[in-house]
Order: C-alpha cells, then structure tokens, then sequence
C-alpha cells in the first residue's frame, strides 16, 4: 500500500499579510516586495548592529513556509488582553520591521 501524502498550498503574501495582526500591518507595498525578494533568492538588509550604535547589512532568505511557520508561532506568542486584543501592542515591531530582521526565525 502506497501511503499518501498531502502537501499544503504555498503561503503567499496575502497569506501573511492576512495573518498579521491588523494594528501592526504598515507599508503593504513596501512589505510585499520585500517577500518577493527574500523568497526569490534573498534580500540585503539594513538593521541595528548589537550595540545598537550603528548599522549592519545582512542577507535575509526563507521560503514561504518558514516565514508563516514563524509568523504563527509569533503570534501565538503575543500577550492578549481579556477581549483577545493584543496587550501592550504599542511594543509589538511592525510588519516591514518583522520581515527586515527576520524574525520568524525568533519564533
């Protein structure tokens, strides 16, 4: 007996822009190309070195699903308030941040 495999859809953009909590969604342009770069082969990034004094490059690639993988556990993670609203939302990075630094790989 051959045992059969489901393979789950592709995310895509509208997938994690969906997915993203509504008050921190910002620059949906801005975020789309940077999907399509660090999904087609990589893009270079510029963040805050470890000290925080300057400014590092850094080259950020995933596939689809590492970065939905991520940004699930993420926002299962977030602190929610009684109404499932999130707590201290004003702390949570927005999406262009989110997707420059990387950070499904935090998750």
């Amino acid at each position: 007996m051959t045992e059969v495999t489901q393979l789950r859809p592709v995310p895509t953009f509208d997938d994690f822009w969906k997915r993203f909590p509504a008050g921190r969604r910002r620059r949906k342009a801005l975020c789309r190309q940077m999907w399509d770069e660090i999904t087609n082969g990589g893009r270079l990034c510029r963040t805050k070195d470890a000290e925080g004094s300057g400014f590092v490059s850094i080259h950020v690639e995933a596939t689809p699903e590492e970065i939905m993988d991520g940004l699930n556990a993420w926002v299962r993670s977030l602190p929610l308030n009684d109404d499932f609203s999130i707590r201290d939302e004003q702390y949570v990075c927005t999406s262009p941040v989110w997707l420059n630094q990387s950070r499904w790989e935090d998750a």
